[in-house]
């Protein structure tokens, strides 16, 4: 086959493609767009929550396993203080049951209503392709 040929045939391929192609509203993609980012930030939040509280729950430990007389130092800014370890156990504790209450919490929620927002979305898009495709 040649050249010309393959062009042409292809040329008729895409017209032929125009006609049957659906197109869903611009608007309605950049939302959708929108709402996958945002569903993917909430999730890399989620696994950055997730990634503290292990890291509280390793410092909790570590600060356990040491002797009662080692000195231990709690950054504050940009200056380290000696604190005593009982403080520094409830500061973590105390930081930790937040993160995994509150911000998990909140996390959950955004995560819910973004999906909602999403399924409600994907209705209107098949609501448009329909009417399209009727019409």
């Amino acid at each position: 086959m040649t050249k010309e040929k393959k062009k042409k045939r292809d040329q008729k391929k895409q017209q032929g493609e125009g006609k049957d192609q659906i197109l869903v509203p611009e608007e309605l993609q950049c939302r959708m767009r929108s709402l996958e980012s945002d569903l993917k930030m909430v999730g890399v939040q989620q696994k950055q929550l997730e990634a503290n509280i292990r890291k509280s729950i390793l410092s909790i430990k570590e600060i356990q396993s040491l002797d009662e007389n080692v000195p231990l130092l709690r950054s504050v800014g940009r200056m380290y203080m000696f604190q005593g370890r009982q403080e520094i156990l409830k500061g973590l504790e105390n930081e930790k049951e937040r993160m995994q209450k509150r911000e998990n919490q909140k996390l959950t929620a955004q995560e819910c209503i973004l999906k909602i927002q999403m399924k409600e979305l994907t209705d209107e898009i098949r609501e448009a392709i329909r009417q399209q495709a009727r019409g």
